[in-house]
């Protein structure tokens, strides 16, 4: 299904763009409004694209989703089951046909260069950001995930771009949070991946105020050529 909307932020700023895409049950509005006021002043060279998620939950359709999660919500709720990231992970990876004809479009739309796009995302977004980023053929300035479920899972990976991986420092779900981050960061640094691993003081699944300055100034970097150290690069190479 096509994302067909998404609300821009500094609409006239021409260095790059950076792509938020939002967690499981939040939308555009709620993005922009929060990460998009945040970031608009320190990143106001940078266009702030919040795309809305694919299809509605089963709570309301002002809440967004970019896959079905339900049956493993209900599974939690009801039956005390563990949120399974390995059943997350083909869903994410399912819908990035979408995603990949959204950034595509943005490329175009925004006259931009792949080396100057960012792709960030929180919860099920971080996912979807981090997949994109991996497979795309032409690299991309740089992706950011905050606190991003399964992302030690992506498969057909192209290119190797800077990545920045956070977490709440108190936030130990086994499907996200500081351990999957720890782990994936190990993964990415051995294959020769361009890493940084942030763990948020005193925070667990949200983004706060801290995440949001690593990814301003993780943006300024990456789009200005700083974020990557040619030695720690080599081809990539799947997990």
């Amino acid at each position: 299904m096509p994302i067909d909307h998404d609300i821009v932020i500094n609409d006239q700023a021409r260095s790059g763009t950076l792509i938020f895409f939002h967690g499981y049950g939040a939308n555009a509005q709620e993005m922009a409004d929060h990460v998009g006021v945040s970031l608009s002043d320190n990143l106001s060279h940078v266009k702030l694209r919040f795309p809305n998620g694919i299809e509605p939950t089963h709570y309301n359709p002002n809440q967004r989703s970019w896959y079905d999660i339900q049956d493993m919500l209900y599974d939690k709720d009801v039956y005390q089951k563990p949120f399974d990231g390995n059943l997350a992970a083909p869903r994410a990876l399912s819908t990035m046909t979408d995603i990949h004809a959204y950034i595509d479009r943005v490329l175009e739309d925004d006259d931009i260069n792949p080396d100057q796009l960012i792709l960030a995302g929180f919860s099920q977004g971080a996912t979807l950001a981090f997949y994109a980023a991996l497979q795309r053929h032409e690299e991309i300035a740089g992706v950011v995930s905050i606190s991003g479920p399964a992302i030690d899972q992506v498969q057909g990976i192209h290119s190797s771009p800077p990545i920045l991986l956070m977490a709440g420092a108190e936030e130990f779900s086994h499907f996200s949070g500081r351990e999957l981050a720890s782990k994936t960061h190990d993964l990415l640094l051995k294959n020769g991946f361009m890493s940084d691993l942030f763990l948020t003081p005193d925070n667990g699944h949200n983004i706060c105020q801290n995440s949001l300055n690593a990814l301003a100034s993780f943006t300024r970097n990456a789009l200005n050529g700083n974020a990557v150290d040619p030695t720690l690069r080599a081809a990539p190479q799947p997990f």
